[in-house]
């Protein structure tokens, strides 16, 4: 059913719960998002509202701003947006630091922590060096696919990137092969993406450098992409242990206050809870 949800539908659902709640609404992209924040939000004074995708929460807010509907706050990836040069027109949105909510968690002290607790030390400093060198290592890993998926996006090719296999990221060298990427993407995708991509990705494909890779890149693609090397090339972990869906539920359980307040988010939600008092989305910290 969440497929057949709008933004009209997201609005509605906003002001009929307006007739028992009087305080703020937070729009929040997916359910990742709210167990992610929701250790940060006053759940006495805000409440948060799953809009199943970016374009309903933008289409909601617009909705309700253009009723001068008071107290409502929307927080949305990033994504592209900025490196497209993509505006929405509305007073009380908010953009993730990075890429998405995961690449903000991982661009932040959480990756430090994640490694620590995950990683093995002796493997790690002797061949790869100090954390901050792992994580460079994970976004130029990225960077291929990042231009992969926004080549896709824009061009209209329709890739599939869902239950993409990562081994075109060397176990040997923690090396992502351009060649086997372009394969497994091509492969993973419709006949009728493979035809509109195939040519122009086996002749002329080149990564783009043009952009910031924590704001290029996408947060899932790093966060599998570091669980290969914790894997094989410098971790303790078994298999098991290593799947996205684990490592991103380690992210948010160390993502605390102290990584939280030191992000744009936070600041933007308390900028915009200055500007629309009585509203309040954050607990006191």
């Amino acid at each position: 059913m969440e497929q057949y949800i709008d933004g009209w539908d997201i609005a509605a659902q906003v002001r009929m719960e307006r007739q028992n709640h009087k305080g703020s609404f937070f729009l929040l992209e997916g359910s990742n998002d709210s167990e992610t924040l929701g250790k940060f939000i006053d759940e006495s004074a805000c409440s948060v509202v799953i809009c199943y995708g970016k374009g309903n929460a933008i289409e909601a807010l617009k909705f309700l701003e253009g009723d001068a509907f008071p107290g409502v706050l929307a927080l949305v990836d990033l994504d592209y947006d900025s490196v497209d040069g993509v505006s929405h027109d509305c007073d009380s949105l908010i953009h993730t630091d990075h890429h998405d909510l995961d690449m903000t968690m991982f661009m932040s002290r959480a990756f430090v922590k994640v490694l620590e607790s995950k990683g093995d030390p002796a493997r790690y400093s002797e061949s790869f060096g100090e954390p901050n060198r792992i994580r460079d290592l994970v976004l130029e890993n990225c960077l291929p696919i990042a231009t992969l998926r926004w080549l896709s996006g824009r061009n209209g090719w329709a890739l599939k990137f869902v239950d993409l296999d990562f081994e075109f990221i060397s176990v040997k060298d923690f090396k992502c092969n351009d060649g086997l990427l372009i394969e497994a993407v091509l492969r993973n995708s419709s006949p009728k993406a493979r035809a509109a991509s195939e040519a122009f990705l086996r002749s002329s494909f080149r990564p783009t450098r043009d952009h910031l890779l924590s704001v290029f890149c996408n947060g899932h693609d790093a966060i599998q992409i570091l669980g290969i090397g914790l894997l094989h090339c410098f971790g303790k972990l078994k298999e098991h242990q290593v799947w996205r869906s684990k490592i991103e539920l380690e992210f948010r359980a160390i993502f605390g206050i102290e990584e939280f307040v030191s992000t744009g988010i936070y600041d933007s939600i308390r900028d915009w809870e200055s500007e629309n008092v009585p509203y309040q989305v954050l607990r006191a910290h």
